[in-house]
């Protein structure tokens, strides 16, 4: 096949999905955009300070670095930094370019998903450091870009994120997030789940994690 034919196929995939997004920003944002920035930040927290060891998204394995724990154990991160700004499809295209390739590896997550992500980030939007949800009462401190954010107390993890996208019932959510740690950096498209817990939905847990 040609690159010709398979970038017809990847922009007409684009368009459909942002066709989609119309409708599933019509239903999740501006029918509950408050239910959609709480399970943001939820998806988020969860992200950052939640996750088991057991499902390796980048954030754990910072915390599993030897340089963190000499080899031995866990750290506890200490300090985190996240991005005061989202990373939108305009100052990052690539972010939106490959979730086509996404939707193909991960089909049985509901196209409204992606159609919610698409559309979402097709803009910025500010974050609040007092909105994320840590077990430990910390919250991160806010900066204007992760990457360059001051590491010298250890372990310090930086992030930026895009906005999440959900389906209809706020049970699936998909993000990009770009970490650092340990003097590296790394990007990964995140897929969660909520778990349900007693009748009901308690946290959100990683279900695919794709680095590029």
């Amino acid at each position: 096949m040609s690159r010709r034919v398979t970038t017809k196929r990847v922009l007409a995939t684009l368009l459909i999905l942002l066709a989609a997004s119309v409708v599933a920003i019509k239903l999740i944002n501006h029918r509950d955009a408050a239910r959609t920035e709480r399970e943001q930040y939820s998806v988020y927290s969860d992200y950052l300070f939640n996750i088991p060891a057991l499902e390796k998204p980048l954030p754990t394995e910072c915390r599993e670095d030897p340089q963190y724990t000499g080899g031995d154990g866990v750290a506890d991160i200490r300090k985190y930094f996240v991005s005061e700004k989202t990373i939108s499809g305009l100052s990052r295209p690539s972010v939106l370019w490959h979730v086509p390739q996404e939707r193909r590896a991960a089909r049985w997550v509901p196209t409204s998903v992606f159609s919610s992500f698409v559309g979402r980030n097709l803009s910025a939007e500010t974050l609040n450091a007092a909105s994320f949800q840590d077990t430990k009462d910390e919250m991160p401190e806010m900066v204007k870009d992760s990457r360059y954010a001051p590491m010298a107390e250890q372990p310090t993890l930086g992030a930026s994120f895009t906005k999440a996208g959900f389906n209809r019932d706020f049970t699936k959510a998909m993000f990009y997030a770009e970490v650092t740690c340990g003097g590296k950096t790394g990007r990964e498209y995140v897929i969660m789940d909520k778990v349900p817990y007693g009748g009901k939905y308690w946290y959100w847990y990683v279900v695919r994690v794709d680095r590029d």
